[in-house]
C-alpha cells in the first residue's frame, strides 16, 4: 500500500517544515558569501537537508520554505538538482577541487548531470577542466553558450521570437503589475483579488509564472478565459506560452523579462494567504532597500 505523503501545510508538516528551516538558515547564511566549489558544496548541503526531511520534495516543499524564510525557491531548486545529481559529496569535490566560480557551474550544470545534453566522455572532461581553472571565465562562459547553441542546433533571425511573442508578454506585465498594486495597497484590494482568483487561480498563476520563467512546459486544462482583466488576458498570455515552442518560450522571456515572473510566482503565491502576504511585504522591504 503507497505511503501517504505528509503535506507542508498539514499540521505534523508544520512542525517538520519548522526544523527543516531552522536546518536550512545558517547554510543559506554561509552560502550567500560563498564562491567556487565552497558554494557547491553548501547547496550540496541545503538539498541534503531538504532531503533528509522531504525525500520526495517538489516545487510544493520549495514554495513553503520560501514562503516562510527569507530562503529562495530558486537557490533551493539548484541546491536539489546539485544534490540530486551527486549522491556523494566527497566526489562532487573531488570532480571540482579547483573551482572558483558559482556561474560558470551552473551555466554548465545541464552538460554536468543526468545525460549530459548528450555530448561525449572528451566534452565533459573538458568542460570540467575549464572548470577547474583552465581559462579566463569570460572565455569559459563564451564556451559553454556556444556549446549550448551547438547541442540545441536552432538557426532563426535573432530578435523574431521576442518580436513574435510581444503581444503575449503585455498582458502578463499588466497582470502582475496589478497585483502588485494590490498587495501594496492592501485591505479591499487585497480582498478583490482573492474574490476574483479565489485560492485555485492563484496559485496556478503562481506555478505558470514560475514555469515560465524556467522555462517548463505546462498544459493547462483552462486558459482562464471566465477570469476578469486584467487576470483573464494574464491567464490566456501564460496558457498559450506553456504550449508554446522552445524558441517561442525563450522569445516570451526576453519580451516580458525573468524578473517580472518571478516576481509575479512569488506574488500571486504569498496573496492566497495574510501570512504569506506579510512575508512578501517583509521579503519587498528588504529588497527595496538594498
Amino acid at each position: 500500500m503507497k505511503s501517504k505523503r505528509t503535506s507542508p501545510a498539514d499540521g505534523a508538516g508544520d512542525a517538520r517544515l519548522g526544523r527543516l528551516i531552522d536546518r536550512l538558515g545558517p547554510i543559506n547564511n554561509s552560502c550567500r558569501a560563498a564562491d567556487g566549489i565552497t558554494k557547491v558544496e553548501l547547496l550540496w548541503d541545503l538539498g541534503d537537508a531538504v532531503l533528509a526531511a522531504y525525500p520526495d520534495a517538489d516545487d510544493g516543499v520549495l514554495w513553503a520554505v520560501s514562503s516562510r524564510s527569507y530562503i529562495t525557491r530558486d537557490l533551493l531548486r539548484y541546491a536539489l538538482i546539485v544534490r540530486r545529481g551527486w549522491t556523494d559529496r566527497a566526489t562532487l569535490r573531488a570532480t571540482f577541487p579547483t573551482l572558483e566560480h558559482y556561474t560558470l557551474f551552473r551555466e554548465a550544470l545541464p552538460f554536468l548531470k543526468g545525460d549530459r545534453c548528450g555530448i561525449g566522455d572528451d566534452d565533459y572532461r573538458d568542460i570540467v577542466g575549464r572548470l577547474n581553472g583552465g581559462g579566463q571565465p569570460a572565455v569559459v562562459k563564451e564556451y559553454l553558450l556556444a556549446l549550448k547553441a551547438g547541442k540545441v542546433g536552432r538557426k532563426h533571425h535573432k530578435g523574431q521570437a521576442k518580436s513574435r511573442m510581444t503581444p503575449a508578454a503585455e498582458p502578463v506585465r499588466a497582470g502582475v503589475q496589478a497585483a502588485l498594486a494590490a498587495a501594496t495597497a492592501g485591505g479591499g484590494a487585497v480582498a478583490e483579488v482573492r474574490r476574483l482568483l479565489g485560492d485555485g487561480w492563484l496559485l496556478s498563476l503562481a506555478q505558470w509564472c514560475l514555469a515560465a520563467a524556467d522555462d517548463t512546459p505546462f498544459a493547462p486544462a483552462d486558459d482562464g478565459g471566465g477570469l476578469a482583466a486584467p487576470y483573464g488576458p494574464l491567464a490566456a498570455a501564460l496558457a498559450r506560452v506553456g504550449n508554446a515552442s522552445r524558441e517561442d518560450r525563450a522569445g516570451f522571456r526576453k519580451a516580458v523579462g525573468v524578473t517580472t515572473l518571478m516576481d509575479g510566482a512569488d506574488l500571486f503565491h504569498a496573496l492566497r494567504t495574510d501570512a504569506g502576504l506579510e512575508q512578501w511585504r517583509a521579503r519587498r522591504a528588504v529588497r527595496l532597500r538594498l
